[in-house]
């Protein structure tokens, strides 16, 4: 589940269109970049990615992180602050990064901070496996999270354990990047008891006082 908040703008600010990272292969986005097929990473590669992670996140994209929700909130959390969300977008900074998309509510044109695919590979830490169409990642995609049984509609207890133990794992060297299949693999045992917990709300939520 995420949040947006909108910020009216001048009908008079030139709006640039979004623009994506050209980082890509073919029509694909790139991610952190290519992993020879076959090649276990290391902890010095998990640092690279923490790094270009982090300056991704140093710039306006961290804001559009933190309003992303799930897997994508948790790692930007750590470098991001939760009052940067609470202002609106920085109009005059983001309007020249491409980070910013144009609607209309009510009457007015107002505008929300949004992140393209490149970025949120680059938070989750997604390479693109040479000579196949495959991605693995330190950390599930969206896609994936949002499909698991951690996507309760907020951070849980459960997340944030599974997220330490699976930052420990990392650390230590015993956990590598996984694609999508691993990954849901992974994360399935845990979907049969959040859809009971979500339907369990949803009934009590019926109820009319």
């Amino acid at each position: 589940m995420r949040a947006r908040l909108l910020r009216p703008i001048d009908q008079s600010v030139e709006i640039k269109p979004h623009r994506e990272w050209t980082a890509t292969i073919g029509d694909k986005p790139l991610g952190i970049g290519i992993k020879p097929h076959g090649i276990n990473l290391t902890c010095e590669d998990y640092k690279m990615y923490m790094r270009t992670r982090d300056a991704l996140l140093s710039g306006p994209a961290r804001r559009a992180a933190l309003l992303e929700g799930g897997i994508v909130w948790r790692l930007a959390w750590t470098t991001c602050s939760i009052e940067e969300t609470s202002s609106g977008p920085d109009i005059n900074n983001e309007l020249s990064h491409g980070q910013i998309k144009t609607l209309e509510l009510g009457g007015k044109r107002c505008a929300e901070t949004i992140l393209s695919q490149q970025d949120q590979y680059i938070i989750v830490g997604v390479y693109r496996v040479l000579r196949t169409a495959a991605i693995t990642s330190w950390w599930p995609t969206s896609e994936v999270w949002a499909s698991s049984g951690y996507a309760v509609g907020y951070w849980s207890y459960a997340a944030e354990s599974w997220f330490q133990q699976r930052l420990k794992r990392i650390r230590s060297g015993d956990a590598m990047p996984m694609n999508s299949a691993e990954w849901r693999n992974s994360l399935r045992h845990t979907v049969l008891d959040s859809r009971g917990f979500i339907s369990n709300i949803e009934k009590l939520s019926a109820y009319r006082v």
